[in-house]
């Protein structure tokens, strides 16, 4: 499934908006407490594992970006227009260019 994405490098873990979580069958792993700002602050929320992926659409699936095992948070966040939300758990396998005078980025793994 695709999902639209925003990379923040705010927030430190990624997060995945529930209905997503709900309609792919992600259980949870365990429960705990999370601040976003954006939402209202804190709340208590649910962590799912994930298998996150960025394909590649000239290479093999086995050069796919994927990182398996990925802890994310259950959030209400479609109502910020976007399905999840790219943290600083995924960016840390990046290398993130930002060009702020052209308004470009690059994102390469």
């Amino acid at each position: 499934m695709e999902i639209l994405a925003l990379i923040d490098t705010g927030a430190e873990v990624t997060c995945i908006d529930r209905s997503i979580s709900n309609q792919l069958g992600f259980l949870p792993k365990q429960y705990g407490s999370t601040n976003v700002p954006g939402l209202g602050g804190i709340a208590f929320s649910v962590f799912v594992e994930v298998e996150f992926q960025i394909p590649h659409p000239t290479a093999p699936i086995s050069q796919f970006f994927t990182i398996e095992d990925l802890e994310a948070v259950e959030l209400d966040i479609q109502s910020l227009g976007y399905d999840a939300i790219l943290g600083r758990d995924v960016l840390s396998h990046c290398v993130l260019i930002y060009d702020g005078v052209v308004g470009s980025y690059s994102l390469s793994y």
